[in-house]
């Protein structure tokens, strides 16, 4: 291979992984051009697990299943611990060498170049080792080739990685808001099945007795029925909160805040609180509907859990409105100021809490999802002593 055919494999996997951010889709293609940047036979490309001091991978040629092992075994261990590459022309004969991959894959490794790829802070975040190539030994041009692909590769990678574990905890923070919804439809449930409990007693009693008449009977029915409405459209809301679309949509602001503030009730109606709506219903955003209802729970979760009394003064204002090409989602309390200590930032960063049993995510998931997927921006204040978050995304 010429040398501007090995720069044009180098600019084709740049082009292709500038646009894309699927994990196991990176991983494949770095796979797939190393191979061919060098002549090689098979690759392997293993991320360094930094909470179990394990390499672990799903990406070798002829292997359906993931392999971990310490990430103090073999070759790829000791690249990890050097940060230095390495060609081997025969790793058998090399003690390192971690003959139990062969084993797995059933394939035999005569020689490998190993690379370490590193961050920006020169932290190693995986290995990258091609295997057997097809005209001879590997040279050290060879190796200069791949460390230009492999600096490519580490950027793209890192950038996967973080990304994957955004989602995670994303999910993580969605699954533990999850549990409070859950449970203010348990209690919300409570009053209606108490209802429907009473009008059934008491038309079977009418019944036994011989005592109803046609309107009664008629007015249990309907009570009935508007109990069972309420508890329909409270699952509904979370029903939807759960199975949303995953992909960008237009959606009504007002709309996704009112689905959450009938989870909520329950909470919101046991504390007194009184909650002020000035919406403009016109102002739509786009994006995935789910994700912005997420950060609007978050919210008024932490704003409901600052009221430890019920207090008819206790209130929180709900704000809506277009501002120039932008569409503005403003909460605010009257539960106790922010400490100005957190302010501006801080609050939005992650593992940071007021409260006693917090993660320490919810508004940092809240600022990922406005300012990363919404491409937005979210802020917190205080006015007029009155906790403020304002959240500010394009209108639709």
């Amino acid at each position: 291979m010429n040398l501007n055919n090995k720069l044009d494999i180098i600019l084709e996997f740049n082009r292709i992984m500038s646009q894309e951010s699927d994990i196991e889709f990176i991983l494949q293609e770095i796979a797939t051009f190393s191979k061919s940047l060098v002549n090689a036979d098979r690759c392997s490309l293993f991320i360094y697990d930094t909470n179990t001091d394990e390499l672990w991978t799903k990406i070798a040629d002829g292997l359906d299943k993931e392999i971990r092992f310490p990430a103090s075994k073999g070759i790829a261990g000791d690249v990890i611990k050097t940060k230095k590459p390495e060609i081997i022309n025969d790793v058998y004969s090399d003690s390192r060498f971690n003959k139990d991959i062969d084993l797995q894959t059933g394939y035999k490794t005569k020689q490998t170049i190993a690379i370490p790829l590193l961050d920006a802070n020169k932290n190693c975040i995986g290995i990258l080792q091609v295997l057997n190539k097809h005209d001879g030994e590997f040279t050290k041009e060879d190796l200069d080739y791949l460390r230009i692909l492999s600096n490519y590769a580490a950027i793209i990678l890192n950038n996967a990685l973080l990304l994957e574990m955004e989602t995670t905890l994303i999910q993580q923070s969605k699954l533990a808001e999850m549990g409070t919804m859950f449970d203010n439809i348990l209690h919300q449930w409570k009053q209606p099945l108490n209802i429907i409990s009473i009008a059934a007693s008491t038309s079977k009693f009418n019944l036994k007795h011989d005592t109803f008449n046609k309107e009664e009977i008629e007015h249990s029915f309907d009570e009935v029925l508007n109990q069972i409405s309420f508890m329909n459209e409270t699952t509904k809301n979370f029903r939807d909160f759960l199975n949303a679309k995953k992909s960008n949509e237009e959606f009504f602001i007002y709309s996704l805040v009112d689905k959450i503030l009938s989870i909520l009730t329950f909470k919101i109606d046991d504390l007194y609180i009184n909650v002020e709506k000035n919406y403009d219903k016109s102002a739509k955003a786009y994006g995935i509907s789910s994700d912005y209802a997420q950060v609007i729970l978050s919210i008024l979760n932490n704003a409901i859990d600052k009221f430890t009394k019920r207090d008819n003064l206790n209130k929180i204002v709900i704000n809506i409105f277009k501002q120039d090409d932008n569409v503005v989602l403003k909460i605010s309390d009257n539960g106790g100021e922010i400490l100005e200590n957190l302010l501006p930032v801080k609050l939005f960063n992650r593992y940071v809490t007021t409260k006693t049993n917090g993660s320490g995510l919810g508004l940092a998931i809240c600022n990922t999802i406005i300012t990363k997927t919404f491409k937005g921006s979210i802020k917190a204040y205080n006015e007029n002593k009155n906790a403020c978050f304002e959240i500010i995304v394009k209108s639709a």
